[in-house]
């Protein structure tokens, strides 16, 4: 199936909603987009045509969604497929005291040494 057809046959579910308003509507609030091309020349072909949409991700997926009225349409990559990974290194201070030994008295100083 390609896109023309795919429009072709939401709009007759959309028809057929509009003559049967009383009816139950289906519980899914977004439609999602698998299966896609790999590539982040994919991704950026995909982001162009979506505009204007934003940029969701998580641990493994990278997701470029776009609200339609109450429905989102989110196309979903793995995220090391169109990303870029860095390895980052944080430091973590550790803190040491010195204490000079001229704070201390000269009976603690003995007792601290011995």
């Amino acid at each position: 199936m390609n896109g023309i057809d795919y429009a072709r046959g939401l709009r007759l579910i959309a028809d057929w909603y509009e003559a049967h308003p009383d009816i139950p509507v289906p519980h899914i609030e977004e439609i999602g987009v698998y299966g896609v091309e790999e590539t982040r020349e994919e991704a950026a072909r995909i982001a162009e045509a979506l505009k204007p949409c934003r940029k969701e991700w998580d641990k493994d997926f990278f997701k470029l969604v776009r609200d339609f009225g109450p429905i989102k349409l989110k196309f979903v990559f793995m995220r090391k497929a169109v990303c870029t990974q860095r390895v980052v290194k944080r430091l973590v201070e550790v803190i040491e005291w010195d204490c000079d030994s001229s704070l201390l008295t000269e009976g603690a100083e003995e007792e601290a040494t011995a």
